[in-house]
């Protein structure tokens, strides 16, 4: 016995799993701070850089487009192991255009390309943006100038259409005009990957004085409590609710599966969130596609997967 519980075999099972991959961590931490050096990166930057390999992916992003546009057209050109073990690193002129939201949403999803990370340079928007949000002292790190990279891919933003990622991986990637018309069941608006200020705008913007279609469901979930409370000062929860969503808590739900619209046998949702695997979301029949918030909440409304600039 320990305290109130005993200690099972299953138990006993399930605490050496973890200490064992621990230890695995544990390992796996210096033998990255090795590579880092290698690669002639400080070690003082490791929360942020932990994991990355001796190899990296380039990304060099022209002009403009919105958030996830970028990654899931990357994902779809190089494949949810495209980058695996290796860093996406983002340049090119079209960086300057994205928006420290923007450059969050695409190193979220550098994830499911594989990637240990996603790295942005730092500029006068990323100063802008952590200043006041810590005390301490910070270093700005940079590429060499002469680095070596895996491959390199190239992508013009201002050519690049509204994406949307197919049932069941990521990388299933078509643009919206390919997919429009399926009809849909649920919309989930929000998480880690789009559940920002700028995300709830958006999604209020094509849900303002309109009402979710009817036999839809549409989940609205801010990434935190800060950003619920800036949705309140907006405006924009009461514009959420007047439209039939069911605005929740930070959570993250329904992304893993967890609550908060589960899906049920053979439904069909289109969501924010970052991943779309079989089952994920609920039952294994169920289908995610992942879209923006412009594209889930154009969605929501129609009923169906719409282009948002046919509503304009």
């Amino acid at each position: 016995e320990f305290g109130a519980g005993i200690f099972n075999r299953r138990t006993l099972t399930i605490t050496a799993c973890w200490v064992a991959a621990a230890i695995l961590q544990y390992f796996a931490l210096f033998k990255a701070l090795e590579a880092m050096k290698k690669c002639g990166m400080a070690a003082l930057a490791w929360p942020l850089i932990i994991g990355i390999n001796t190899s990296c992916f380039a990304v060099f992003c022209r002009l403009r487009w919105k958030e996830k546009y970028p990654l899931t057209t990357i994902i779809g050109m190089i494949g949810v192991d495209g980058a695996r073990y290796q860093s996406l690193e983002f340049a090119g002129d079209g960086v300057k255009s994205l928006t420290i939201f923007d450059r969050l949403t695409i190193c979220n999803m550098a994830i499911e390309a594989g990637g240990k990370n996603g790295i942005f340079p730092v500029d006068e928007k990323t100063i802008e943006y952590i200043t006041g949000r810590f005390n301490r002292p910070y270093t700005v790190y940079e590429a060499d100038e002469d680095a070596e990279y895996e491959s390199e891919v190239v992508i013009d933003l201002d050519t690049l259409e509204p994406t949307v990622s197919l049932p069941h991986l990521p990388s299933n990637t078509k643009t919206v005009d390919e997919v429009k018309g399926m009809p849909i069941d649920q919309v989930v608006i929000g998480s880690c990957t789009n559940g920002r200020i700028s995300d709830m705008e958006a999604a209020a913007k094509y849900l303002a004085g309109k009402h979710v279609a009817k036999g839809v469901r549409c989940i609205i979930i801010p990434a935190t409590q800060s950003i619920y409370k800036e949705c309140i000062k907006r405006g924009y929860i009461e514009t959420f609710i007047d439209a039939g969503c069911v605005v929740s808590t930070p959570t993250c739900g329904p992304c893993l599966g967890g609550h908060m619209g589960i899906l049920a046998e053979n439904e069909i949702a289109v969501a924010t969130t970052n991943r779309n695997f079989v089952g994920r979301m609920g039952h294994i029949t169920s289908k995610i596609y992942l879209a923006s918030p412009e594209v889930a909440a154009a969605t929501a409304g129609m009923g169906k997967i719409c282009d948002p600039r046919d509503l304009k």
